[in-house]
C-alpha cells in the first residue's frame, strides 16, 4: 500500500538537525553526476524501482560537515561497544558464573579455556553501533535520506557482490516498490534498524552460546585429577593426579618481546595437555598463583617428572619456552613471599 509523503513525514516524526539547517540540498534537483547503469541494473534486480535506482545514482556526495557528523555517529558507539566488551571479558568472574550454571563442578580449581565465544561481542559492537546510527539518523530527514543514498552508492561500487546481495539486496527486497524516491530511502533507514537491531540481538546469543560451549568443552582441575575437555563434544575423561605423565613450566615473550607469558602445561595419559596459567581461577587471577600452589603440591607428591616447556607446535616448535629474563620481570609484581611462591611453582629454580 503506497504510503504519502505527509503519513511518512507523521510516522517517522522527522526533525532537521542543525547540519541540515546549516544547508538542506534540494534532494528532487537533478544533478549532473553519471549515472552507473550497471548499478542501477543490479539495484532493479533487487527490487529497487528503476527511477529510483537513478535517482540514488544522481545523488551528489556529502558535504564535509556531514560526513563527519556521520561518521561521527558510527564511530563513538562502536568505540564504546568495544570498551565495553573488553570491561566485561576482564570484569566477568567465568569461573563462578560455570559452576553457577552446572558447566563445571563446585570444587574446580582452574580452567584450561580460551573464551572463543566472547569474539561475538565484537560483532554486537559493530551492529550496536549500527543500530544506534541509524536510529539517530531517522530522526532527520535529509540526513537519513541523504546518507542512504550515499551508502547505497558506495557499496554498489566498493562491496563485493556476495554482500551486496546481503546489503543492500536483503533490505531493497522488502521496501515497497510505490514510495517516492525520499521516502523509499527513509524505509531503507529503517529497515537498516531493524536489521542491526535483530544482528545485535543475534550476536548476544551466539556469543552466550559460544561463551557455554567454550565451558563445556574446557579441561578443568578439582583436588581429585583432572577432568580432560574435548573440543567437539560436551564430554570430560578423569584422569587422577597420579596418572599425569608429565609437567612442563616456562616463561616467554610475545608480539615481539611485549608480553609476557607463563606456561604450566600437564601432559596426560591420552597424549593430550592442559595448560592452567591463564585460564579462569577462584577469585579470577587474583588466586591463580595460591591455586596453581595447590596443583602444584598435588603433582609433586605424585611425583610427575617436570621438564622446561617448549613451544608445542607452529614455527618454533621445538624452541624453549624457558627465558630467565621473563621470570625476573614477575619479581616486581609479586610481593617477597608469593615471589618465593611463584619460583617453586613455576620450577624457576628447580635446585632451590
Amino acid at each position: 500500500m503506497p504510503v504519502s509523503h505527509h503519513t511518512f513525514k507523521l510516522l517517522t516524526c522527522e526533525r532537521t538537525s542543525p547540519f541540515e539547517r546549516h544547508k538542506s540540498p534540494n534532494l528532487n534537483a537533478v544533478s549532473q553526476h553519471p549515472i552507473n547503469d550497471a548499478s542501477v541494473q543490479e539495484l532493479a534486480g533487487f527490487g529497487m524501482p528503476r527511477h529510483v535506482a537513478r535517482w540514488v545514482q544522481q545523488q551528489p556526495g556529502l558535504s564535509a560537515r556531514m560526513q563527519i557528523a556521520t561518521t561521527l555517529l558510527m564511530l563513538v558507539p562502536m568505540l564504546a561497544g568495544f570498551a565495553s566488551a573488553v570491561w566485561l571479558m576482564h570484569s566477568v568472574a567465568f569461573l563462578e558464573l560455570f559452576i553457577a550454571c552446572g558447566i563445571v563442578t563446585a570444587d574446580t580449581l582452574l580452567m584450561d579455556v580460551e573464551l572463543f565465544g566472547l569474539l561475538g561481542l565484537i560483532f554486537a559492537a559493530i551492529f550496536a553501533a549500527g543500530a544506534i546510527s541509524c536510529a539517530i539518523t531517522f530522526r532527520y530527514r535529509e540526513l537519513s535520506i541523504q546518507g542512504a543514498a550515499i551508502s547505497i552508492k558506495k557499496l554498489m561500487t566498493q562491496a563485493p557482490r556476495w554482500f551486496r546481495k546481503f546489503v543492500p539486496g536483503m533490505v531493497i527486497r522488502r521496501i515497497s516498490s510505490d514510495l517516492e524516491p525520499e521516502d523509499y530511502m527513509m524505509q531503507y533507514v529503517a529497515l537498516e534498524l531493524r536489521f542491526a537491531t535483530a544482528c545485535f540481538f543475534g550476536s548476544i546469543l551466539l556469543t552466550i552460546v559460544g561463551v557455554i560451549w567454550d565451558g563445556g568443552t574446557a579441561s578443568i582441575a578439582t583436588p581429585e585429577g583432572i577432568y580432560a575437555g574435548h573440543h567437539f563434544r560436551f564430554a570430560r575423561t578423569f584422569f587422577s593426579w597420579d596418572k599425569v605423565t608429565g609437567l612442563e613450566t616456562g616463561c616467554y615473550y610475545s608480539n615481539n618481546g611485549t608480553v609476557r607469558n607463563t606456561a604450566y602445561r600437564i601432559h596426560l595419559p591420552n597424549g593430550e595437555t592442559a595448560d592452567f596459567s591463564s585460564g579462569p581461577s577462584p577469585g579470577d587471577a587474583g588466586n591463580r598463583l595460591q591455586t596453581l600452589s595447590r596443583i602444584d603440591t598435588f603433582l609433586r607428591q605424585s611425583q610427575v617428572p617436570w621438564k622446561p616447556a617448549v613451544y608445542p607446535g607452529g614455527t618454533m616448535a621445538g624452541q624453549t619456552q624457558w627465558h630467565p629474563e621473563c621470570f625476573e620481570a614477575f619479581r616486581a609484581d609479586y610481593s617477597p613471599e608469593d615471589w618465593l611462591l611463584f619460583k617453586r611453582v613455576y620450577r624457576y629454580e628447580p635446585r632451590e
